[in-house]
Protein backbone atom coordinates (compact mmCIF):
# COMPACT_ATOMS: atom_id res chain seq x y z
CA UNK A 1 0.00 0.00 0.00
CA UNK A 2 1.50 3.35 -0.94
CA UNK A 3 0.49 6.25 1.48
CA UNK A 4 1.49 9.77 1.01
CA UNK A 5 2.04 11.96 4.14
CA UNK A 6 4.18 15.13 5.14
CA UNK A 7 7.09 16.01 7.12
CA UNK A 8 5.17 18.38 9.03
CA UNK A 9 1.19 19.58 8.96
CA UNK A 10 -0.69 22.05 10.45
CA UNK A 11 -4.07 20.88 11.81
CA UNK A 12 -6.52 23.30 12.13
CA UNK A 13 -9.85 22.23 14.14
CA UNK A 14 -12.70 24.19 13.29
CA UNK A 15 -16.46 24.53 14.93
CA UNK A 16 -19.53 26.36 13.79
CA UNK A 17 -16.72 28.07 11.25
CA UNK A 18 -14.35 29.61 14.48
CA UNK A 19 -10.73 28.11 14.23
CA UNK A 20 -10.55 26.36 17.63
CA UNK A 21 -7.54 24.82 17.92
CA UNK A 22 -4.37 24.89 15.46
CA UNK A 23 -1.58 22.53 16.11
CA UNK A 24 1.32 21.06 14.56
CA UNK A 25 2.09 17.86 13.46
CA UNK A 26 5.86 16.72 13.22
CA UNK A 27 5.04 13.21 11.24
CA UNK A 28 9.09 12.31 10.87
CA UNK A 29 10.96 12.25 14.09
CA UNK A 30 14.56 12.60 13.53
CA UNK A 31 17.54 11.55 16.17
CA UNK A 32 20.64 11.86 15.08
CA UNK A 33 21.36 8.40 16.87
CA UNK A 34 19.59 6.30 14.71
CA UNK A 35 19.33 5.59 11.24
CA UNK A 36 17.32 8.14 8.67
CA UNK A 37 14.97 7.32 6.61
CA UNK A 38 14.74 10.20 4.22
CA UNK A 39 17.58 10.00 2.11
CA UNK A 40 20.23 8.65 1.38
CA UNK A 41 21.18 4.63 1.05
CA UNK A 42 17.76 2.68 0.73
CA UNK A 43 16.86 0.59 3.84
CA UNK A 44 17.46 -2.79 2.39
CA UNK A 45 20.56 -2.00 1.80
CA UNK A 46 21.24 -0.68 5.73
CA UNK A 47 19.62 -4.17 6.41
CA UNK A 48 21.99 -6.00 4.15
CA UNK A 49 25.20 -4.00 5.19
CA UNK A 50 24.17 -4.91 9.08
CA UNK A 51 23.85 -8.87 7.95
CA UNK A 52 26.95 -8.68 6.66
CA UNK A 53 28.64 -8.15 10.00
CA UNK A 54 27.70 -11.94 11.24
CA UNK A 55 29.44 -15.05 10.59
CA UNK A 56 27.19 -17.15 8.15
CA UNK A 57 28.97 -20.15 8.44
CA UNK A 58 27.09 -22.29 10.64
CA UNK A 59 28.30 -25.88 12.50
CA UNK A 60 24.64 -26.88 11.48
CA UNK A 61 25.18 -26.54 7.64
CA UNK A 62 21.84 -24.29 7.85
CA UNK A 63 20.98 -22.40 4.20
CA UNK A 64 19.63 -18.94 5.03
CA UNK A 65 19.68 -17.60 1.79
CA UNK A 66 16.11 -16.45 1.27
CA UNK A 67 14.42 -13.22 0.62
CA UNK A 68 13.18 -12.13 3.89
CA UNK A 69 10.34 -9.24 5.14
CA UNK A 70 11.95 -6.87 7.71
CA UNK A 71 9.23 -4.81 9.78
CA UNK A 72 10.58 -1.70 11.43
CA UNK A 73 8.26 -1.14 14.67
CA UNK A 74 6.42 1.58 15.44
CA UNK A 75 9.24 2.73 17.88
CA UNK A 76 11.97 2.34 15.16
CA UNK A 77 13.14 -1.22 15.94
CA UNK A 78 13.22 -4.43 14.00
CA UNK A 79 9.97 -5.95 15.46
CA UNK A 80 9.41 -8.69 13.16
CA UNK A 81 11.03 -10.68 10.62
CA UNK A 82 9.51 -13.78 8.35
CA UNK A 83 10.01 -15.27 5.12
CA UNK A 84 6.64 -14.06 2.40
CA UNK A 85 6.93 -16.83 0.25
CA UNK A 86 6.57 -19.03 3.14
CA UNK A 87 2.80 -17.84 4.69
CA UNK A 88 1.50 -21.43 6.60
CA UNK A 89 2.56 -23.57 9.14
CA UNK A 90 1.84 -26.15 5.91
CA UNK A 91 4.42 -24.55 3.76
CA UNK A 92 7.35 -23.80 6.22
CA UNK A 93 6.77 -27.73 7.01
CA UNK A 94 7.09 -28.74 3.29
CA UNK A 95 10.32 -26.40 2.66
CA UNK A 96 12.08 -26.35 5.75
CA UNK A 97 13.27 -28.15 8.58
CA UNK A 98 12.05 -26.58 11.48
CA UNK A 99 15.34 -26.09 13.25
CA UNK A 100 16.54 -24.30 10.23
CA UNK A 101 13.81 -22.28 9.49
CA UNK A 102 13.48 -20.89 13.25
CA UNK A 103 17.35 -20.53 12.86
CA UNK A 104 17.87 -18.75 9.86
CA UNK A 105 14.41 -15.87 11.33
CA UNK A 106 15.82 -15.75 14.51
CA UNK A 107 19.80 -14.84 13.42
CA UNK A 108 18.08 -12.28 10.96
CA UNK A 109 16.43 -10.76 13.87
CA UNK A 110 19.03 -10.95 16.01
CA UNK A 111 21.44 -9.75 13.64
CA UNK A 112 19.22 -6.50 12.66
CA UNK A 113 17.97 -6.10 16.82
CA UNK A 114 20.96 -2.86 17.29
CA UNK A 115 19.59 -0.78 14.66
CA UNK A 116 17.53 1.91 15.82
CA UNK A 117 15.73 4.37 13.01
CA UNK A 118 13.42 7.04 12.98
CA UNK A 119 9.92 7.49 13.94
CA UNK A 120 7.87 7.95 11.07
CA UNK A 121 4.31 9.16 11.83
CA UNK A 122 0.97 9.60 9.42
CA UNK A 123 -1.25 11.97 11.23
CA UNK A 124 1.45 12.47 14.03
CA UNK A 125 0.56 8.23 15.04
CA UNK A 126 3.50 6.30 14.78
CA UNK A 127 3.51 3.57 12.03
CA UNK A 128 5.19 0.79 10.88
CA UNK A 129 6.82 0.01 7.54
CA UNK A 130 7.97 -3.24 6.30
CA UNK A 131 11.11 -4.07 3.64
CA UNK A 132 11.85 -6.78 1.67
CA UNK A 133 15.75 -8.01 1.64
CA UNK A 134 17.21 -11.18 -0.46
CA UNK A 135 20.46 -12.55 0.88
CA UNK A 136 22.64 -15.57 -0.77
CA UNK A 137 25.12 -16.79 1.31
CA UNK A 138 28.10 -18.36 -0.40
CA UNK A 139 29.42 -21.21 0.84
CA UNK A 140 32.36 -19.58 2.53
CA UNK A 141 29.67 -17.31 4.42
CA UNK A 142 30.07 -14.37 2.46
CA UNK A 143 26.69 -12.25 1.95
CA UNK A 144 25.70 -11.39 -1.31
CA UNK A 145 22.54 -8.45 -1.64
CA UNK A 146 19.86 -10.40 -4.04
CA UNK A 147 17.31 -7.14 -2.89
CA UNK A 148 15.81 -6.08 -6.33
Amino acid sequence: MFHKTFENEILVEVQNGTVRKVSKIENYVDDPKRVHRKYGDTISKVLFNELSKLNWQNKKDFDCSEKYLVTIGKNGEVSKVNMPDYQTKEEIKRFWEPNEYKYCIKTVKKGLSDLKFDILRIKNKPVEESYYLDIWIEDNGKLENWTE
